[in-house]
């Protein structure tokens, strides 16, 4: 496990109004640009063409087969697609995972990071989504509609509430990370729910704010994305991103 204190460049940075009174919460860089997130201006790109303004306040952006797909909490909350990576503004978000795109089970009203099994949005897809109340849902596609299979829970209270996930479906079973303010999760999915188990601490005076999986053959450089301390798990692949909690600016995700 290495931590460490670092300085970084910003690879956003907000003009005008962009997120005026609020905040930053998630970007990504594309072939296209940086597009970012946040509390109040929609979907914004390099770093002030509003893309879309479908969902003003939004949680987590990433990317599944060539499409830009983000997670809100506001309105019909839930996960929304913009096709492509566009550089012009009027794109209209739509909905992807949501209470309307789901015919069974019932789905949880605050999302944040998601995970789709790897290739197009099909039959069979496989879908985690990290809900702040209720944990980790799994839904499958059946063709048409999605489903909500079954449940991993972190327990009660704020500590616990999950604001991000990633998924490593390189095994025969996806094992899944994710992160609540104090902790690291993880739970390998056999086909059922369950419990999910702590292998990590922020520690006093941090809180973790994002994970990312990467190469476990070579350490990358810190990204931009990485707000003040990162802790990498080189074995399993996996990067979790920490802040000092005195610290409001939220980035989220990174390419």
């Amino acid at each position: 496990m290495i931590t460490g204190n670092y300085t970084f460049g910003a690879a956003y940075t907000g003009a005008g109004t962009d997120f005026s009174g609020n905040n930053i919460r998630a970007a990504i860089t594309t072939p296209s640009g940086t597009y970012a997130t946040g509390a109040n201006s929609g979907i914004l790109l390099n770093p002030s063409t509003a893309i879309s303004t479908t969902s003003l306040n939004n949680r987590v952006i990433n990317a599944q087969n060539g499409n830009l797909l983000f997670s809100t909490g506001a309105g019909t909350q839930g996960v929304y697609q913009i096709a492509g990576f566009p550089t012009t503004t009027g794109q209209t978000a739509t909905p992807l995972i949501t209470s309307a795109t789901v015919s069974s089970g019932t789905f949880g009203t605050n999302p944040y990071g998601f995970a789709f099994s790897p290739g197009p949005i099909v039959n069979g897809t496989v879908a985690y989504v990290a809900d702040n109340t209720v944990g980790v849902e799994k839904l499958t596609f059946n063709g048409s509609t999605w489903v909500v299979n079954y449940l991993f829970t972190t327990g009660a209270g704020a500590a616990n509430a999950l604001t991000d996930l990633v998924v490593d479906f390189s095994g025969a079973n996806p094992q899944i990370f994710a992160v609540s303010p104090n902790t690291l999760w993880s739970v390998t999915d056999t086909g059922s729910g369950g419990a999910m188990n702590s292998i990590a601490s922020a520690g006093a005076n941090f809180a973790f704010r994002g994970i990312e999986l990467v190469s476990a053959v070579a350490v990358p450089e810190p990204t931009t994305y990485a707000l003040l301390g990162m802790t990498s798990l080189i074995g399993s692949g996996v990067w979790f991103y920490r802040r000092r909690r005195l610290n409001q600016v939220q980035f989220g995700r990174r390419a």
